[in-house]
């Protein structure tokens, strides 16, 4: 298989997931629990694909409670559901399965006959001066029906946190009519997260209307559009990653702000289309491919004209790659995964409510140590010492209560320890802190089990004192979090603000970010240690009247890898100082940020050997001999791989029982060593004279 085929084949397993994967039904555990409203028990729809379920939908609207939960069933309506006047209430829509859990316009309803006169089935709107945190709506199908070419699906409007996830929202109709399937045009949405998208059919598929504080798309499909999938005129930070579109219309359109396309496959078309129009001169392409069109992608420039990009586009930026030391323009690329998706387990033998044992962090533990799959969070629990995540549990759950400490005084103990345990990978899923709140952070990960973290607020979000693990952090904000040891981290929509020194410590480890906004002061990510840090879009803004750290970078890197693609200030930024990089005794800086900027360092200051500890207190021990000679104790565990910095690898070789020293003779030059075992990884970087 030839690269190209195999990277085309790498994103056709990536929308396979998205199309078939997602599935996953989500029930509540209690029947009667009153912590959140059921369209059916509590309002009465049936869901039966017949009855009109209008008002019940009507009445969940405007009861204003945070937690409307859509059973499994099809549920026929003819009016707008308007969550405007919410505000500050957080209201949160959960479908118990994407498939079957339908909300549908019944066909030819005369509200949504026209389509100069766009009504919006479900209307998130922005009235209260960006107050309106964390909307969500998870989990199901809106289907416009047929006839009705004046309908939008879903009008979204979310502040500082929020996301559309896991739902297809789709045109019945035979010529797939509809406006748009998706619409972000209110006011000055974001940071949000639209996750796992599937849109068929419609003007638009995604269409966003307004600048916003950095709108993240990931996991998106968009196919049969009539004028194009996404459509973006609004300006500010956009990221798309991993986007599927099938179209004989342009796949996306941008007209203002700085937007990057990554990991994306874009087909249909014919030979008079393009796939991708950019009418703004900031575009950022990596690893995209255009199958069928006439033009793969075209990006105006700041003369006038217009930049023809091929079919295939490995990576390519509309300004100059800027790094100091006067070193490569290479960019940093990471592996990017997809969090992993866990079954629900059997609601009635492998959930546990915590709330029945009380509301506190012995209440907690208790639930977590009754050896069920699923810990259900119903109540606002208040928090005395740390919890331990350990035995079955794999998926703790809240319906976006506020937790709090107990007593009036910030304590510095973690709320949750992710220790050993059965289950491989753990999930905290909606969780929001109330003040006062914690020195310490919301999860301690201490185990080399995969953390996800979803839908979280907390002023210290995540640690890890164990490395080797995985975490994905998505939709979350913070004040601050670290990584060290080799995890590797992925994040997708973060939001972190107040007066913190570092919002992100990057000690060692490896960091992806998709999509990020800030407030106030402080340094927005330090990486240090030979850290590998990525980040795609960021907005900054929002400089505050305090004094502290006003001084500091707004991204500081000591003898790492960071690689970042359009940061940009926003409205009273804190940051004339951009970049600050020390390698060794230099220190170099530069004020205003770049499209793309890279610095990649990792030095080893001499030849004396390195040595790697890890947590079975073995080592493995590096020493460059004699110039050429590189000298590696290796026993079975580890592999090494000697990497040239374009990506080449050299020398692969694995270690042997017992111990054994390998001596290489290898050209001079530059070289990354990714050394890895089963629950360590790291990378340095050598020069070889």
């Amino acid at each position: 298989m030839n690269v190209l085929n195999a990277k085309r084949w790498g994103m056709m397993a990536w929308i396979m997931v998205l199309q078939v994967s997602l599935c996953l039904a989500i029930p509540f555990p209690v029947a009667d629990d009153d912590s959140y409203y059921d369209v059916k028990r509590d309002f009465g729809a049936t869901g039966d694909g017949v009855t009109d379920d209008t008002y019940p939908f009507l009445q969940a609207t405007f009861q204003g409670a945070r937690c409307i939960y859509i059973p499994n069933g099809t549920y026929l309506v003819a009016d707008t559901f308007n969550m405007s006047f919410l505000g500050y209430r957080r209201p949160q829509w959960v479908g118990e399965s994407r498939d079957s859990t339908i909300i549908k316009i019944k066909d030819d309803t005369p509200i949504f006959s026209d389509p100069a006169n766009p009504k919006k089935l479900f209307f998130f709107g922005g009235a209260y001066g960006l107050q309106e945190f964390r909307r969500v709506v998870r989990d199901l199908t809106i289907d416009v029906g047929s006839g009705n070419p004046g309908a939008i699906g879903l009008s979204f409007f979310t502040a500082n946190q929020g996301e559309v996830r896991n739902v297809t929202i789709r045109s019945s109709d035979p010529n797939k009519a509809g406006v748009a399937g998706l619409v972000i045009d209110e006011g000055e949405p974001g940071p949000a997260l639209i996750s796992k998208v599937h849109v068929d059919g419609f003007d638009y598929g995604i269409r966003i209307g307004v600048g916003t504080r950095s709108l993240t798309l990931d996991s998106i499909s968009v196919v049969n559009q009539r004028k194009a999938g996404i459509y973006k005129k609004g300006g500010v930070s956009c990221p798309i990653n991993h986007l599927y579109s099938n179209n004989t219309v342009p796949a996306v359109r941008f007209d203002r702000g700085a937007n990057s396309l990554l990991n994306s496959l874009l087909e249909g078309g014919g030979a008079g289309d393009t796939a991708v129009v950019s009418n703004s001169t900031t575009l950022y392409v990596l690893n995209t491919s255009a199958n069928g069109y006439g033009t793969g992608i075209w990006c105006a420039n700041s003369s006038g004209g217009g930049t023809v990009l091929p079919d295939e586009v490995d990576e390519w930026s509309s300004d100059p790659v800027y790094s100091m030391f006067g070193s490569t323009d290479q960019t940093l690329k990471l592996p990017v995964e997809i969090a992993p998706e866990v079954a629900i387990g059997d609601q009635a033998t492998e959930w546990v409510d915590a709330g029945q044992y009380g509301t506190n962090s012995a209440a907690i533990q208790q639930a977590i140590d009754a050896g069920k799959r699923t810990v259900f969070l119903s109540d606002a629990f208040r928090f005395d010492t740390t919890v331990i995540v350990r035995g079955t549990v794999e998926r703790i759950i809240s319906i976006g209560e506020h937790f709090q400490h107990r007593g009036e005084d910030s304590t510095d103990y973690a709320l949750f320890r992710v220790e050993d345990g059965t289950a491989p990978v753990v999930i905290f899923d909606n969780f929001e802190m109330k003040h006062p709140v914690s020195e310490g952070p919301f999860v301690e990960h201490a185990s080399d089990r995969t953390v996800i973290l979803r839908t979280c607020g907390h002023h210290y979000i995540y640690t890890n004192t164990v490395g080797g693990g995985k975490a994905y952090i998505e939709d979350c904000g913070a004040g601050k979090m670290e990584m060290r040891d080799g995890n590797r981290v992925w994040i997708r929509s973060f939001n972190p603000e107040g007066h913190n020194e570092v919002r992100i410590l990057n000690d060692g480890a490896h960091l992806w970010v998709l999509g990020m906004k800030t407030e106030d002061t402080g340094v927005n990510i330090r990486s240090i240690n030979c850290a590998h840090t990525v980040l795609y879009n960021a907005w900054f803004c929002c400089k505050g009247s305090s004094p502290i750290y006003q001084d500091r970078y707004g991204f500081e890197s000591v003898n790492s890898n960071v690689t970042i693609v359009n940061g940009q200030n926003g409205w009273a930024s804190p940051y004339g100082k951009s970049y600050q990089e020390k390698r060794d005794a230099d220190t170099q800086t530069k004020n205003g940020f770049e499209t793309v900027y890279t610095g990649i360092s990792c030095p080893i200051a001499d030849a004396k050997p390195r040595k790697f500890s890890v947590h079975d207190k073995r080592k493995l021990i590096f020493s460059q001999k004699r110039g050429t000679g590189l000298r590696v104790l290796l026993d079975a565990e580890y592999q090494v791989d000697l990497v040239t910095l374009s990506g080449r690898i050299v020398h692969s070789f694995k270690g042997r029982n017992p111990a054994t020293h390998f001596l290489l003779h290898i050209a001079p030059g530059a070289y990354f060593a990714r050394v890895k075992s089963r629950n360590y990884a790291e990378s340095m970087r050598m020069i070889v004279r």
